[in-house]
């Protein structure tokens, strides 16, 4: 598997350094942790058992057996909108972002185009709003036929469902509590400082806890916080590595596969995703800069309906790969998808 330890020789005729250009690679780079999180609020609820007119034996009944009464989703538009955020903020986090668990990271050359997309989602988020602001009498409207008509298909006496109607008008939420529910929340961003500043810090931390001892508590606490970016950090490489030969497996191997037939517009897109998507990850694993250059190049060839091109490409990447395959272990799944392909 592709890692930071241990130093190896190169990967490939031009070369793919892994292990030692790694930390190469981040004892000067400038990472930053940052999160993006959606904000709708609530959008549906439960029906209680007992306002459906059922008598206490059922009731008890339905419950020992863990049924689950009526959901009714009270805000249609709300839940809209808040699919639409949601899928443009996975969007940003597949383009520019790597996740490893509980952080997201970001580079630093990718960082004023975060700055710029996220951005445009807080103000795409704030017209959304106005958008179900401008719904909301509508939609309340929608919500109680919904419990009317639910209310007129139990037994319950007319007087008893009218208070029974009360209270869910009253769980419908106000205008004002939609508002404040329906935003971006952005955590950081956060500077995860480079190994050799790290190890300055180190030092310099030290030599100050000689002269105030009073400091170490909290020093010490943001250390273990550092650090725990830093093991983080690291992770996240593995974590590029191990996606960015998952993606490289899986289309060569369908590309291989597809003959001299042409290519569908739907299967172009994917191939242009998944090249984008490797650029994204090499800017977190530099040493894969060449591979990701000629699985570019093969794409290109798809597209253009050069087989023969595409065949020999392929190929000529195969024996790159080859040459140095005892990189590649059974650590990840990505790395061991890249070996069944290498062994075919």
């Amino acid at each position: 598997m592709i890692s930071l330890e241990s130093p190896v020789p190169k990967l490939g005729v031009d070369g793919i350094t892994v292990r030692q250009r790694n930390l190469d690679t981040f004892r000067q780079e400038e990472v930053y942790l940052f999160n993006i999180s959606v904000h709708g609020g609530r959008v549906s609820f439960q029906i209680k058992w007992e306002h459906l007119g059922l008598s206490p034996q059922t009731i008890k009944a339905l419950k020992e057996n863990n049924a689950q009464p009526t959901r009714i989703n009270f805000f249609n538009t709300l839940q809209r909108k808040l699919n639409k955020l949601t899928y443009l903020k996975k969007k940003i986090q597949s383009k520019l972002m790597v996740f490893s668990e509980p952080y997201w990271f970001v580079p630093k050359s990718k960082f004023e185009e975060l700055a710029d997309v996220v951005t445009t989602l807080r103000e795409t988020a704030l017209l959304y709003r106005n958008e179900i602001l401008s719904e909301y009498d509508s939609e309340k409207e929608k919500y109680l036929t919904i419990v009317e008509q639910i209310l007129q298909t139990t037994t319950l006496e007319k007087e008893i469902q009218a208070s029974v109607k009360e209270i869910y008008l009253r769980i419908f939420p106000t205008q004002q509590a939609i508002a404040s529910s329906f935003y971006i929340e952005l955590f950081g961003p956060v500077r995860v400082p480079s190994i050799k500043e790290q190890s300055q810090k180190d030092a310099e931390l030290a030599e100050f806890e000689a002269r105030n001892y009073q400091a170490k508590a909290l020093k010490e606490l943001e250390i273990q916080f550092q650090r725990s970016l830093q093991t983080k950090l690291a992770q996240a490489v593995q974590s590029a590595s191990d996606e960015f030969c998952a993606i490289l497996a899986e289309n060569l191997t369908r590309l291989q596969q597809l003959g001299s037939e042409d290519l569908s517009a739907r299967r172009q897109i994917k191939l242009l995703e998944a090249v984008e998507r490797c650029r994204n990850l090499v800017c977190f694993e530099k040493s894969l800069e060449d591979v990701a250059q000629q699985f570019t190049e093969i794409t290109t060839c798809a597209r253009n309906q050069n087989y023969s091109q595409m065949a020999e490409a392929i190929a000529q990447l195969k024996a790159d790969l080859n040459r140095e395959c005892h990189l590649i272990s059974a650590s990840g799944k990505g790395h061991r998808a890249l070996a069944e392909w290498l062994s075919v």
